[in-house]
């Protein structure tokens, strides 16, 4: 059996495949994280592991204020904001 046809070499080829899928699908549906509120008008935060803070949307039920910790989403270039962290 040649190292190319060896069953390892299959499923490491098959893990691979899934992992690239998987990974596709959770930068389509988003990533969860923790931010923080940086400006309320206009509302920006800093997510966690960031240099700097982005414009972001948030929940109308929210009412955000400067250095809330919050829970956030980014979705592709987008983040929103669903309320506060505690």
């Amino acid at each position: 059996m040649n190292e190319g046809t060896h069953p390892h070499v299959a499923t490491q080829r098959t893990l691979r495949s899934l992992l690239h899928r998987v990974a596709k699908m959770i930068a389509a549906n988003g990533q969860r994280t923790l931010a923080t509120v940086t400006a309320t008008a206009p509302f920006a935060v800093v997510v966690d592991g960031a240099a700097s803070s982005v414009p972001a949307h948030h929940l109308d039920s929210y009412t955000p204020a400067v250095n809330d910790r919050v829970w956030a989403e980014v979705i592709g270039n987008q983040v929103m904001v669903h309320g506060t962290f505690t």
